[in-house]
């Protein structure tokens, strides 16, 4: 697991310098903060965006997290939601339905189709549980982002419109961000398969099992009074044949 973390990072590095190389632009430009690269903006500029991205990318870790330990029936539904949810950062912070999409011949539509196809994959995968709070965050949060995809394509900019949009996205996202966090928290509801498992568990009864300890010693016969007189040969044999059984 260290390996991997080191080797991905590594990766993105070399991916940098390659890059740089090719379009001929300095390091840093895929490394400085965009404050940093444009002065002119204020410290806040974008701060919504940010925290957008940063909530998107705390969904896909409490997803994977989820798919990872969570309760089984949820596992697979929260896999694809983990993906889903890393497309939707990358889509987020790089402007990829904007920008790279077209520049690169892929119709914007497609990238929202692919994204409409997981959603769809994580509710027919969590299909038998459309009762439960899980799925029930999972469809508010689609109706808020769908409502900022809405005014994406249907208004006009406007700095109140351009709010609407992104203040839709960001509740869609908060909310997004509850479904895995409410299928981790089965894991606390969830009954122990054997009550009395555990050292000190009580059953579903309510009163603790009556523990058994190991059986009290045996009092010690008493000494034989050398006063008394020996006993006949009869009894003697008696008493030894009772030893014996």
């Amino acid at each position: 697991m260290i390996g991997a973390a080191t080797a991905a990072g590594l990766v993105v590095v070399a991916v940098v310098l390659v890059a740089s190389e090719v379009l001929d632009v300095p390091a840093d430009t895929f490394t400085r903060d965009p404050a940093a690269l444009a002065p002119v903006l204020p410290f806040y500029g974008g701060s919504v965006s940010l925290l957008n991205s940063v909530v998107w990318g705390s969904t896909a870790t409490a997803a994977f997290l989820a798919a990872w330990v969570g309760p089984a029936r949820y596992r697979l539904g929260m896999g694809v939601l983990g993906v889903l949810a890393l497309l939707l950062l990358a889509d987020d912070a790089l402007m990829v339905h904007e920008l790279l999409a077209p520049r690169v011949g892929i119709p914007e539509e497609l990238v929202y189709g692919v994204h409409a196809a997981l959603a769809a994959a994580v509710v027919w995968l969590l299909r038998r549980d459309l009762r439960s709070p899980v799925v029930a965050a999972l469809v508010v949060a689609g109706v808020w982002l769908a409502v900022s995809v809405g005014i994406d394509k249907l208004v006009d900019e406007a700095p109140l419109v351009v709010l609407a949009e992104d203040g839709t996205k960001l509740v869609g996202t908060l909310v997004l961000l509850t479904v895995p966090v409410l299928a981790l928290a089965g894991l606390r509801r969830a009954a122990p398969t054997d009550p009395g498992a555990r050292a000190g568990a009580t059953p579903v009864g309510g009163t603790a099992p009556d523990v058994v300890g190991p059986a009290a010693p045996a009092d010690p016969p008493a000494p034989a009074d050398p006063a008394a007189p020996p006993a006949p040969a009869d009894v003697v044999a008696a008493r030894a044949g009772a030893a014996a059984r």
